[in-house]
């Protein structure tokens, strides 16, 4: 599995908004692309496509910016692939039929068999948990 950096900078962003979720004021773009060293330009981009996608609202004004719709323990890390770039889970090649065969059935089976467990896998990553680790982390003390 390969990650763009488009996918990488949607955790990060949306790590940034779970780690101020339940604010009284949304998050301005700057503030994320700041604290996550994100190019803002490219953030405005991801936060749209997120918000296309209903994980994200956003408000406009001065005191504008944007909040996650769901709180971090319901959204999870292929909710976010699956907005941003769903190509990251295995594609069955629509070629198939051109190479059919008892083999390349097989072959195409075993495929999405760990499509969907990889799928699976990233859908019980919630954004709760990955903010709680972050907070463990910050705890730690090195001497």
């Amino acid at each position: 599995m390969n990650l763009s950096a488009k996918t990488i900078y949607a955790f990060k962003a949306l790590a940034e908004l779970s780690l101020r979720y339940g604010g009284s004021d949304p998050v301005q773009v700057s503030e994320i692309a700041e604290a996550q060293k994100i190019p803002k330009k490219f953030l405005i981009q991801i936060l749209i496509q997120l918000k296309n996608h209903g994980i994200v609202r956003s408000s406009r004004g001065i005191a504008g910016g944007y909040s996650l719709v769901k709180s971090p323990d319901h959204l999870s890390l292929a909710d976010v692939i699956k907005a941003v770039d769903e190509s990251v889970f295995f594609q069955v090649s629509s070629a198939r039929k051109r190479y059919e065969s008892p083999l390349t059935t097989i072959l195409y089976g075993i495929w999405t068999d760990m499509s969907i467990k990889v799928e699976d896998a990233l859908k019980e990553v919630t954004f709760d948990k990955i903010v709680s680790k972050l907070n463990h982390k910050s705890l730690i003390y090195h001497i």
